[in-house]
């Protein structure tokens, strides 16, 4: 066995990783998935749940387990990378199931395409969010105020988090966000389309 980032793996070496990885089924074991996202650009859903709470726009942070490989203890919004022959609905499905304990399926928006380069990996996100009330309430995580989410959240979904606020934000009247927060350029596939598109013309 070579220790990891030692020096480029042999063909026979190769040959036995890619032996051991034909006889994994899905779900990808947690180890195995975290080398895989470096390697590969990793598709996925980002769910943001918001509420409003005294005027004040919340968001709800839930955790990740203690032993979770990239971030142990921290808080994030809910997310999922497509397994094997899932659409759309499959890893919501999942999603309210198993993160969300069990919430109802409310009313999702569709906020765009987020491409980013985080602790894992490459990720291509599709952003989604909704408003939660008592009929879609999880049991899980806390509501933290948006402007005062805690030190131990998943700092890369921050710029994400802030820029979809912004639009609910702006949607709702509500109290705007400090500007000088980051934000993630969150667009449509229309949109970043158009914008490649244009980049021929100029």
């Amino acid at each position: 066995m070579i220790e990891k980032g030692t020096k480029e793996p042999t063909p026979a070496e190769i040959g036995q990783a890619a032996e051991v990885i034909s006889r994994i089924e899905s779900p990808i074991p947690t180890p195995v998935f975290t080398e895989m996202a470096r390697l590969v650009a990793t598709p996925l859903i980002e769910l943001i749940p918001f509420k409003i709470i005294e005027g004040k726009l919340h968001v709800r942070m839930i955790p990740r387990p203690e032993g979770d490989i990239v971030w142990p203890g921290m808080v994030h919004v809910p997310g999922s990378a497509f397994r094997p022959g899932e659409g759309l609905e499959d890893v919501f499905e999942r999603l309210f199931q198993g993160e969300l304990d069990g919430a109802n399926v409310p009313e999702i928006n569709y906020a765009g395409m987020r491409w980013h380069r985080g602790e894992r990996g490459h990720e291509m996100a599709w952003v989604c969010h909704y408003l939660e009330n008592e009929e879609t309430s999880s049991r899980v995580g806390e509501f933290y105020p948006i402007d005062d989410l805690p030190k131990n959240a998943v700092e890369s979904q921050l710029p994400m988090i802030y820029a979809v606020a912004d639009r609910v934000i702006k949607e709702m009247a509500l109290e705007p966000l400090d500007p000088q927060l980051p934000r993630d350029d969150i667009s449509t596939f229309e949109e970043l389309l158009a914008q490649y598109l244009a980049s021929f013309a100029n």
